[in-house]
């Protein structure tokens, strides 16, 4: 299963004081599957 990840994650990744621990499984489970951004992102 895909993952989209919107802005409001990946800030609190950046954030360490804005993470929680729904954050924190998030990351584990898009190091182990996909996650997808907004197409307007930039990579």
């Amino acid at each position: 299963m895909s993952l989209v990840l919107d802005s409001s994650a990946t800030i609190a990744r950046v954030f360490p004081d804005q993470s929680t621990p729904v954050i924190e499984e998030v990351f584990r489970h898009t190091a182990i599957q996909t996650a997808k951004v907004p197409q307007l992102w930039k990579l």
